[in-house]
């Protein structure tokens, strides 16, 4: 090759090169002469749920960060894992009343709400084919202090009508806590159901308490009871320990007799206390533990 050849390629190639860095200054020139042109700012918007489409002619800063929207209502699809390791709570519910619910489901599976001196917390959820409530607050408004109930047994009220305290079922209730007005005579306390076929038995532990406005009195006993249905024939046997039954009395006298009256597929378990004093407070608080697999309806 002729010498001159070789000289014509270089300065091709030279011219080459050239006019590559011409056109990349030309270009780099262009862009930053074109960002100068456009504003920027900061960013307005919030993320949500939705595509927003913009209209302002400004752009976001390279360290700019949108807001993320705090009222969003997404319904997830996946799942969410929490691995806070801290002292922390991994999920907190703050600014929740009774109507204003911190956690909750469109049916009856989950209800979380705010245990302050307005509103009752409350818990819902479905746990192997029975359903388990749970509800916790002052015990002065319409909740009780703290109850579980299971199935369909079980309403708890607070103390100025009726069953109070705990309760913890599953299909069938187990544990009872409740007290009830008193008078001289026969009051029923709670129902068994009893079909044809069926045993039942149970521990009472309670305690009555009477006053005159003057005179106080207290009697506690344990109470057993034991029922049967054999084709509709009942066998019923009820003992009350009176080596488990104390009394303190200012004066006065005050007993009680426990019975159980057959029904329809059911008992009826009763208490018939007697008291020498005047009462103006005369009331029995009681605790069954139901040791069968027959539903329990206190009365």
């Amino acid at each position: 090759m002729k010498p001159t050849t070789r000289l014509g390629n270089v300065a091709t190639l030279v011219r080459a090169w050239a006019i590559a860095w011409a056109i990349a200054l030309f270009l780099f020139c262009a862009l930053r002469a074109l960002a100068a042109y456009l504003p920027s700012a900061n960013p307005s918007a919030s993320v949500g749920l939705t595509a927003v489409n913009g209209t302002a002619g400004t752009a976001m800063l390279s360290d700019g960060a949108p807001a993320i929207d705090v009222s969003i209502r997404p319904t997830w699809t996946g799942p969410h894992v929490f691995n806070n390791s801290g002292s922390s709570n991994k999920i907190d519910f703050s600014g929740t009343t009774s109507s204003n619910v911190g956690l909750k489901d469109s049916g009856t599976e989950l209800r979380v709400r705010k245990g302050d001196d307005s509103a009752y917390g409350n818990f819902r959820a479905s746990i192997i084919n029975a359903e388990a409530t749970v509800n916790a607050g002052n015990g002065t408004s319409a909740a009780p202090g703290y109850a579980m109930n299971g199935g369909s047994y079980g309403t708890w009220v607070d103390g100025t009508s009726g069953a109070v305290g705990i309760s913890v079922n599953t299909k069938t209730a187990s544990l009872f806590q409740a007290n009830k007005n008193l008078s001289d005579g026969a009051i029923s306390l709670f129902e068994v159901a009893l079909t044809a076929g069926s045993m039942t038995g149970g521990t009472i532990t309670w305690t009555i308490v009477a006053t005159d406005g003057t005179d106080v009195q207290s009697l506690s006993g344990l109470t057993t009871y034991s029922s049967v249905n054999k084709a509709g024939a009942y066998t019923d046997t009820i003992t009350t320990n009176a080596s488990n039954t104390s009394s303190a009395l200012s004066s006065g006298t005050l007993t009680a007799a426990f019975s159980v009256v057959d029904g329809t597929n059911k008992i009826t378990v009763k208490v018939t206390p007697a008291g020498s004093l005047t009462e103006t407070t005369y009331r029995i608080y009681w605790n069954l533990q139901n040791q069968s697999q027959q539903a329990i309806t206190t009365l």
